[in-house]
C-alpha cells in the first residue's frame, strides 16, 4: 500500500492499487488462493511384451518415447506389461 499526500489539501490518502502497475480486482484474493496443480503421467498397457522377453527393438522403442515424453513435455512415461 502507498501512503501519498494530496497537493494543498494537507491530507494523506492510502493508494490501493499495487505497485507492479496491475489494476486490483475484487477477486483477486479469492482467485489467487485457487491455485492447482494437474499432474499428467502417460501410461501404456501392453500385455503381449514379457518383461522378460522383451526384445531390444521394443526396449529401444519405449526408451524412446519415454525420453520425448520427458525431455518436451516432462511428462513421466509408464508401461505396463506382463510380468
Amino acid at each position: 500500500m502507498v501512503e501519498t499526500k494530496e497537493e494543498g489539501a494537507g491530507r494523506h490518502r492510502k493508494d490501493s492499487e499495487p505497485q507492479d502497475g496491475t489494476a486490483s480486482s475484487p477477486n483477486r484474493t479469492t482467485l489467487g488462493a485457487i491455485r492447482q496443480e494437474m499432474v499428467l503421467i502417460q501410461s501404456i498397457v501392453q500385455p503381449g511384451i514379457s518383461k522378460a522377453n522383451i526384445t531390444d527393438d521394443q526396449r529401444e522403442l519405449l526408451g524412446t518415447t519415454e525420453l520425448y515424453l520427458h525431455e518436451t513435455r516432462s511428462i513421466p512415461f509408464q508401461v505396463i506389461s506382463s510380468a
